[in-house]
C-alpha cells in the first residue's frame, strides 16, 4: 500500500500523469490483515500521535491511538466474556464518538462481524437489521434504543448500553470497558475474512446486508488518498458529517483516516448548520473533508461564507452520492480554493471511480476514472461493453479488491455470491450496479442515474419499499408509491404519490399524519418531503403502477414555470 508520488514542479494534471500514478499504486495487498491491528495498534506502538479530536464544551479533546488500543482491548475481553466469538454479529448503533470507534476496533480484534446501524433509523429499520443479521450483541445508546430491552428481541440479543439511568440488568459499555484487561491481540485474519455487514436499501423488499471482508480497508487506502490529493500528509485532519454506520463514513473516513495514521474529528450534530460547520473546520484545523453536494450547497447559500472561508485551510474536498455540477465546483474553487473530487461507489463497493484534481483534470459532472486496483465497464443488457459515449449499465469486475463478499443470507448464515447483482441475475465476472452511465473518449466515467427506483437524496440511497409499507398502513391510503422528485439542493426529494380510499380527505392534516408515521418508524431522511394526492394511479394492463410515468410527471411539474 503506497502513497501517491508528489506532483513534480510545473507538471500540470493530465490523463497520462494520473494513469501512471494509478499504475504505480496498484501494488498487491498483504495476504494477512486485521483492521484493528492495521488502523490502530501499529500507530499506538510507534508514537503518541493523535487519533481523534472531539469538540466538547468549547474545547477540543484529543484521543491517541494508544487510548483506542487499550480501550478496544478491554472491550474485546468484555465482549468475549459475554460469549462473542469469531463470526458472531455485533450491532453498533452509536453516533460519531470515541465509543463508536472503540466498539468497531473491539469487534475486529475478536474476528466478529460489525453490523453498523444508523442512529437515524427508526424502530422497524433497526428491528429488521437485528433479526436479519442474527445479531448476538447490540451496543447502542439507552436514550434511543431502550425499547429493545423490553421487546422480544432481548431474548436473543444481549444489549450493552451507553448513557445514564441504566437498569441494573443492562450492561453498561463504560463498565464493560473499565473491567476488561487492556491486553487483547487481534485475531489472525486474512483479506477475505468477513468483517463488516452494512445494510443498504433496495428497490423492493426490506434493506439487505452487504458483507465486506477485511480487504475493504486496505483496498481503499490509495483511492481515498487520491480523492484527497495525497491524503496522509503531516498536518492532515479529516472530518465528514457522514454517519459512521454508512460505508462512506466508516470505511472511507474513519478507517481510511486511521489507516493513514491521521486524526479524524468526531462531530455530527443533528441537521447541517453551515455556521457551526465553518466554526468546526476552523477550530479543529480540518484540512480534508468528505461533503456530499447537498452539504456544499448549504455552505454556498450561507450568509457571509466567503469572508469566513478565508480563515480555514481546506486542502481537499471529496464529494459523492449525487452529481456535483460545474457551478458548485467553480464556487468551491473561488471560495475555498479547492476543486471537489467527486467519487463513485455503492455500499457493495465504494470509491472505485473518482477524481484527483492535482493529477487528473476534473470534468464537472464526471465521476472520474478507475482508482487503483479497480476495473469498471459500461455494459449493455447482454454484458457486452458499449461504444464510447453510449449509455449502458455501470459494472464493476468482481476481481476488484474493494468488492463485497455478497449479500447476507440469514437462512444460510453466509453471503450469496458477489457475482450476482441486486436483481439476482447471474453475472460471473461483473457486479452490475443498476446505475446507468457512459464512458467518454478520454476514459472518464459519467453516472446518468438509476436503472431501478432507488432515490438518491442528499447523498443517501433510499429504497421506496419500506416507506411505502409504512404509508400503506394508514386507514385512508389505498395505494402509496414513493419516487424521487428532482430538487436542486438535494438531487432528489423523497415524494409520495397517494391514492386515497373512498371517504378519505386529502388535506394538510393527513399529510402531517403520513409524514409522522414514517418519521416514527424509519430514518428522518426517508420521510417524504412532498406528498401528492391523485385520483388514480397510472397503471399497466397487468395493474402495475407506472413508476416511470409518475417520475416524469413530477419532473415536468418541477421544471414548469409557475
Amino acid at each position: 500500500m503506497s502513497t501517491p508520488a508528489p506532483q513534480r514542479a510545473g507538471e500540470a494534471p493530465s490523463v497520462a500523469r494520473y494513469r501512471a500514478v494509478r499504475d504505480e499504486l496498484a501494488t498487491p495487498l498483504p495476504a494477512r490483515y486485521n483492521i484493528a491491528a492495521a488502523v490502530c495498534d501499529r500507530w499506538a506502538q510507534r508514537d503518541a500521535r493523535p487519533a481523534m479530536l472531539v469538540p466538547e464544551d468549547g474545547e477540543v479533546r484529543t484521543y491517541t491511538f494508544d487510548h483506542f488500543a487499550q480501550a478496544s482491548a478491554r472491550l474485546a475481553n468484555g465482549l468475549a466474556a459475554l460469549g462473542v466469538q469469531r463470526g458472531d454479529r455485533v450491532a453498533i448503533c452509536l453516533p460519531q464518538s470515541p465509543e463508536c470507534a472503540t466498539v468497531h476496533l473491539a469487534v475486529q480484534r475478536l474476528g466478529a462481524i460489525a453490523v453498523p446501524i444508523s442512529i437515524l433509523c427508526g424502530t422497524e429499520a433497526v428491528r429488521h437489521r437485528l433479526i436479519d443479521s442474527r445479531t448476538r450483541v447490540l451496543i447502542a445508546a439507552w436514550e434511543t434504543q431502550a425499547w429493545i430491552v423490553e421487546s422480544e428481541l432481548a431474548q436473543e440479543i444481549t444489549c450493552v448500553m451507553t448513557g445514564t439511568g441504566l437498569p441494573a440488568a443492562v450492561p453498561s459499555l463504560d463498565d464493560l470497558i473499565a473491567a476488561g484487561s487492556p491486553v487483547r491481540e487481534p485475531v489472525a485474519s486474512s483479506l477475505t475474512d468477513a468483517a463488516i455487514l452494512i445494510y443498504t436499501s433496495g428497490t423492493s423488499g426490506p434493506a439487505k446486508g452487504a458483507l465486506h471482508a477485511q480487504r475493504v480497508v486496505p483496498a481503499h487506502t490509495e483511492p481515498i488518498s487520491l480523492a484527497h490529493n495525497r491524503f496522509g500528509l503531516d498536518g492532515d485532519v479529516l472530518w465528514s458529517p457522514a454517519d459512521w454506520a454508512w460505508g462512506g463514513g466508516l470505511i472511507d473516513c474513519l478507517f481510511a483516516s486511521w489507516q493513514a495514521g491521521r486524526p479524524i474529528v468526531a462531530w455530527r450534530p443533528r441537521g447541517f448548520d453551515p455556521e457551526a460547520v465553518i466554526d468546526l473546520i476552523e477550530r479543529c484545523g480540518i484540512t480534508n473533508t468528505f461533503l456530499p453536494p447537498t452539504a456544499l450547497k448549504r455552505l454556498r447559500d450561507a450568509p457571509g461564507i466567503q469572508t469566513r472561508a478565508r480563515r480555514v485551510a481546506l486542502r481537499s474536498i471529496m464529494t459523492g452520492g449525487e452529481r456535483c455540477g460545474e457551478e458548485l465546483i467553480e464556487w468551491s474553487r473561488g471560495v475555498f480554493g479547492v476543486t471537489p473530487n467527486e467519487v463513485y461507489g455503492q455500499t457493495e463497493v465504494s470509491a472505485v471511480l473518482g477524481n484527483s484534481s492535482t493529477l487528473l483534470p476534473v470534468k464537472p459532472g464526471s465521476v472520474g476514472m478507475e482508482y487503483p486496483r479497480a476495473r469498471a465497464a459500461v455494459l449493455d443488457d447482454s454484458g457486452t461493453p458499449v461504444d464510447v459515449g453510449q449509455l449502458g449499465e455501470i459494472a464493476l469486475h468482481t476481481s476488484t479488491p474493494a468488492m463485497f463478499l455478497g449479500y447476507w443470507s440469514a437462512e444460510l448464515q453466509r453471503p450469496r455470491s458477489s457475482a450476482h447483482s441486486a436483481d439476482g441475475a447471474a453475472h460471473p465476472e461483473w457486479h452490475r450496479t443498476g446505475d446507468l452511465g457512459r464512458i467518454d473518449a478520454d476514459g472518464y466515467f459519467w453516472h446518468e442515474g438509476r436503472r431501478d427506483d432507488v432515490i438518491l437524496s442528499s447523498g443517501y440511497r433510499i429504497g421506496p419499499a419500506e416507506v411505502e409499507e409504512i404509508l400503506a398502513r394508514h386507514p385512508g391510503v389505498s395505494v402509496a408509491v414513493v419516487v424521487g422528485e428532482p430538487d436542486e439542493q438535494r438531487g432528489q426529494l423523497v415524494s409520495a404519490v397517494i391514492e386515497l380510499r373512498a371517504g378519505a380527505r386529502a388535506d394538510a392534516a393527513l399529510e402531517d399524519e403520513l409524514k409522522d408515521m414514517v418519521r416514527s418508524q424509519l430514518a428522518a431522511y426517508e420521510v417524504p418531503r412532498r406528498i401528492h394526492f391523485v385520483d388514480e394511479m397510472p397503471r399497466t394492463e397487468s395493474g402495475k403502477v407506472r413508476r416511470g410515468e409518475l417520475r416524469q410527471r413530477l419532473a415536468r411539474a418541477a421544471t414548469s414555470p409557475e
